[in-house]
């Protein structure tokens, strides 16, 4: 299971894998969800609205059985996308509930980062 971190649109300029060290601030980050998947390729699949595998006639990620919205998820999820949110990004992060790796989403795959107290560090 993944908690999922969605940026905030004001979210500073990403760093990318050549910027090891570099930080993000934890409040760049709105926690929205959590997603049962097994790893996250998976995780990342289920929150693509339009997937045809999610198990919902509009094929919105927010309402598929294997999440579970916060409370902010609600109350950000937008109307006029059949109560959705938008899909997980370059940028956004997951973290694995039990492991408690944190991983952002980059231009190709993934970026491993480390919890630094108030913020994301690249490494």
């Amino acid at each position: 299971m993944f908690d999922v971190l969605l940026r905030h649109s004001d979210h500073p300029a990403l760093f990318s894998a050549a910027k090891s060290g570099e930080t993000v601030t934890k409040d760049s980050f709105h926690h929205v969800a959590i997603v049962e998947a097994g790893d996250t390729d998976e995780a990342y699949a289920l929150t693509q609205n339009g997937n045809p595998n999610l198990d919902n006639p509009t094929r919105t990620w927010a309402r598929d059985h294997r999440v579970t919205l916060t409370t902010e998820g609600e109350r950000l999820k937008c109307r006029g996308m059949n109560d959705s949110l938008r899909s997980l990004s370059v940028g956004d992060i997951l973290i694995h509930r039990e492991s408690g790796e944190v991983w952002m989403v980059d231009d190709i795959g993934w970026l491993m980062v480390e919890d630094a107290g108030r913020s994301y560090r690249a490494v």
